[in-house]
């Protein structure tokens, strides 16, 4: 909702927990935690 207030771009990519897409794909890679969500701001990642 504040992205879309401050008119930011946003991309947005859906990650399927019920299949265990936070952990067991390049998802790890992003957030060693396995945790959703991540936010990636240029090329930082904020967890």
């Amino acid at each position: 909702m504040v992205m879309a207030e401050k008119a930011l771009d946003l991309e947005i990519k859906t990650v399927a927990s019920d299949a265990f897409e936070h952990c067991c794909s390049e998802y790890p890679a992003l957030n060693p935690n396995s945790l959703v969500p991540t936010l990636v701001n240029e090329g930082r990642i904020i967890i």
